[in-house]
């Protein structure tokens, strides 16, 4: 590029005795050399305008298939009082099995419920079951809905929350049950499950 040069020359006589003269010279140069690179940042006054590298996904430990052993459970609710009147601990299996063991799932034996899970979170089917009581001699069945959630802690433990509902009574000892608790009945238990 070639310099561009700026003269001014003014010249004025006053009385015959005085002359001005202003010359001015001005060399005008880029200060940059244009890039052939293109920039991959945009200049937004000293801020790095870059989008962050999104963060890696935490790795999600799979359960270990096969028989679980479930530790004795621990009433955390018993809303009707019916701890009172059996042994709820009959309400939650002694052990469990785990199969199709995968990162947002698995399936839970006997009973072959699934159960989804979030990270370390699970959820599992809801099911349905009877469970044969006695009330003064007198048999009685009672219908239950059994909801299980909990925590993963490693692929060997795990922590199971059971939320049993007895929802109704059937036979003739339920005459008594009935006088004694009102349906539907809300318990909650918990227990640590080893797989063994």
């Amino acid at each position: 590029m070639f310099p561009i040069l700026f003269f001014a020359c003014i010249s004025q006589k006053e009385d015959g005795d005085r002359d001005i003269t202003i010359d001015t010279a001005t060399e005008f140069e880029p200060s940059w050399e244009p890039s052939s690179e293109p920039s991959s940042e945009i200049d937004s006054g000293g801020v790095d305008t870059a989008e962050p590298e999104p963060e890696p996904e935490p790795e999600v430990t799979l359960l270990n298939e096969g028989n679980w052993q479930l530790g004795n459970p621990t009433l955390l609710s018993d809303a009707c009082g019916v701890a009172e009147f059996q042994d709820v601990s009959d309400f939650v299996p002694s052990s469990i099995g785990v199969t199709d063991s995968q990162a947002d799932s698995f399936v839970m034996l006997p009973d072959g419920l699934n159960c989804e899970r979030n990270t370390s979170e699970l959820r599992c089917d809801t099911f349905y079951f009877d469970e044969e009581t006695s009330a003064i001699g007198l048999s009685a069945t009672l219908a239950i809905k059994n909801e299980i959630t909990g925590e993963i802690q490693s692929a060997s433990q795990m922590t199971l929350i059971f939320d049993v509902t007895i929802q109704s009574c059937d036979g003739p000892g339920c005459f008594f049950i009935e006088a004694a608790l009102n349906f539907p009945c809300l318990l909650q238990q918990s227990s640590q499950a080893t797989h063994q």
